[in-house]
């Protein structure tokens, strides 16, 4: 359900000058690393992933009154360099209004952004945390969506908005938090086995399969919003 392009709102710079600042390295469709996705930029300043608007987008550095050079007409979220004017965003939320962190990536057309959380909570309290934060636990529609999270995440298992709360352990009983139909099937072969006690959610395992664990348990997690939710 998405096409690998980093941001939600995360002010842009140059390609070059940002390989280094971009927190999250993910992989193009084509499974190839790069720091911020085909077809966007990372900002220096902010050290995110950001999309270059449409027309204009070039004019971002060094236009503002007594703007420095900017960062080489990257403008796409309108954060284009020290006094710069920048480009004009993208459609869909601006991430740079989400926790720090926040990447973006387009699903079905729209932006949908998606961050981190490295402190360690039980199932249901880290979708409370999530719902703090005007998000959710991220539900993954498709393998590229499941890359993009698990590059977002590193190496850590992370709670992702699957759960089983009745009914036996079977994958049809486990269902998105979101209510969105299930599309894809990452579970890991003899999985799920639902052990461990009741009720269930499911993780995302740093080779990118899915487990599930009891909710009660605690780890990481990572966090979704999307136009819907906004």
């Amino acid at each position: 359900m998405m096409t690998l392009v980093p941001t939600r709102r995360l002010p842009s710079v140059l390609l070059s000058a940002a390989v280094a600042a971009c927190s999250v390295t993910p992989v193009d469709l084509a499974g190839r690393e790069c720091p911020c996705a085909v077809g966007w930029v990372c900002d220096a300043g902010t050290q995110r992933c950001v999309r270059p608007g449409p027309a204009g987008g070039g004019a971002g550095g060094g236009a503002g009154a007594g703007g420095g050079a900017g960062a080489a007409g990257a403008g796409g979220v309108g954060a284009a360099g020290a006094g710069g004017s920048g480009g004009s965003a993208g459609s869909g939320p601006d991430c740079a209004a989400h926790p720090t962190g926040a990447q973006g990536l387009q699903v079905q057309g729209q932006v949908h952004c998606y961050w981190h959380r490295t402190d360690e909570l039980p199932f249901q309290q880290a979708e409370a945390a999530c719902q703090a934060q005007g998000g959710y636990l991220v539900t993954i529609q498709s393998s590229e969506e499941n890359a993009f999270v698990r590059a977002l995440a590193g190496t850590s298992d992370v709670w992702i908005g699957l759960a089983r709360n009745n009914g036996p352990c079977a994958k049809a009983n486990f269902s998105w938090l979101t209510a969105e139909p299930s599309t894809v099937d990452l579970w890991e072969a003899g999985y799920p086995e639902c052990s461990g006690g009741s009720p269930h959610g499911a993780r995302l395992r740093s080779d990118g399969e899915w487990r599930d664990s009891s909710q009660s348990s605690t780890r990481q997690f990572v966090c979704e919003v999307g136009p819907s939710f906004q």
